[in-house]
């Protein structure tokens, strides 16, 4: 009879830590970090990707993680554009298994412009304020993106700054 208590607290903790272990092992490292930033940042993101759209709404529509790791939150972002038709993007931003910003995937939309098609515009106005201003120009993100030469490139590294915030 003893033997069969101690059998049952045993197993009862298993239970509880491979409960506990499972919970915190099911959410990927840096995810909550993600959503705020990707929510928060959604205008930039647009602007980038869009130049000419105006968002209307954005939101995260569904994270998917991989065995090693890693894992991809997939974004849309309604807009309106340049002629007033309302429209979408899906992108996928894809983050390492230590929760950084790794790339950013195209993912379905309308329209027939390509996401980032216009980013290098906007990029070299950002790299302009960045020239212009003493400051900025001697930041470690201003340095880094006076060095970038693709606006897709450059919303990585804005967001990789604002994930480390």
């Amino acid at each position: 009879m003893k033997t069969r208590f101690s059998l049952r607290v045993v197993l009862a903790a298993m239970m509880a830590l491979m409960l506990a272990g499972s919970a915190s092992a099911g959410e990927p490292v840096g995810l909550k970090a993600a959503q705020r930033v990707l929510n928060g940042e959604a205008k930039m993101i647009l602007l980038l990707a869009h130049p000419t759209c105006k968002l209307t709404k954005s939101g995260i529509d569904e994270v998917k993680t991989f065995t090693d790791g890693s894992y991809q939150v997939v974004a849309t972002h309604d807009y309106v554009d340049g002629d007033r038709e309302p429209g979408y993007r899906t992108l996928r931003f894809n983050f390492d298994k230590n929760g950084k910003l790794t790339g950013i995937a195209d993912g379905p939309g309308t329209g027939f412009i390509p996401p980032f098609f216009a980013s290098g515009l906007i990029l070299e106005v950002i790299k302009g304020q960045v020239r212009n201003d003493p400051k900025m120009s001697r930041d470690p993100l201003g340095m880094q993106l006076l060095q970038v030469t693709d606006g897709r490139q450059a919303l990585v590294l804005m967001l990789q700054f604002k994930l480390k915030q």
